[in-house]
């Protein structure tokens, strides 16, 4: 893996909390192998990522062997005065909190995509979650507020609430524009009993959503 000052690098991960993250927001957006984690490089050697402790500096190393998949993008035109901005602007986040109450906001995304109409029910419940998410940060709205305060201009709807897959998109729509160009992409092959077990453990997602569903109609 080569990286410099400014890069993105979106990584499909390892883990029990990466394949959360992907089944659920493959149920979402209906990606079929969605990107887990996006982080961004504050040099050769090292990013600034949110992870399950807060907001900390993690070493190349570190972040690659928790990974399978990655892809890199670079900004075409990064100034000199972005690439010394990088520091101060990171300097703001670090140390902030982890926000694991975005898993509750996408479990109930993933409840509207089976029972649309219920939505109306849980606004109050989601408005309190967006309260408690304040000063909290998930990797997606990390990296977008990063990386738009270095002019790349990511596009999502609500930082607040977005996931791995709302910043992918909007790095490869700024890919096919030629705005920034994608420098690297590796991809570890999987094993057939590995593929089979990732299949399974997607219908029994499925099968645990349906099942709380039936149960929130059956209360309400």
């Amino acid at each position: 893996m080569k990286i410099k000052k400014g890069d993105v690098i979106v990584c499909w991960g390892k883990g029990i909390i990466s394949w959360i993250i992907r089944f659920l927001e493959s149920v979402i957006s209906g990606m079929k192998y969605p990107p887990s984690h996006i982080a961004i490089a504050i040099n050769d050697e090292e990013f600034i990522s949110a992870e399950e402790k807060g907001i900390v500096i993690v070493k190349k190393e570190e972040l690659e062997k928790n990974i399978k998949k990655y892809e890199i993008f670079r900004k075409k035109d990064l100034s000199e005065a972005q690439k010394k901005a990088l520091p101060v602007v990171i300097k703001a986040y670090l140390g902030k909190k982890y926000d694991y109450w975005i898993y509750l906001h996408w479990i109930l995304k993933v409840i509207y995509v089976f029972v649309p109409f219920i939505k109306i029910v849980f606004l109050p419940l989601e408005k309190w979650i967006k309260i408690k998410m304040d000063k909290t940060y998930e990797c997606s709205e990390l990296s977008v507020e990063i990386l738009n305060d270095l002019g790349w201009f990511i596009s999502v709807k609500d930082p607040q609430v977005t996931t791995p897959v709302n910043v992918y998109n909007s790095l490869w729509v700024l890919w096919q524009a030629g705005v920034v160009e994608k420098v690297e992409e590796y991809e570890e092959k999987d094993s057939l009993l590995k593929k089979i077990w990732d299949k399974i453990g997607f219908y029994i997602g499925i099968g645990w959503i349906v099942f709380i569903v039936w149960l929130i109609l059956k209360l309400i």
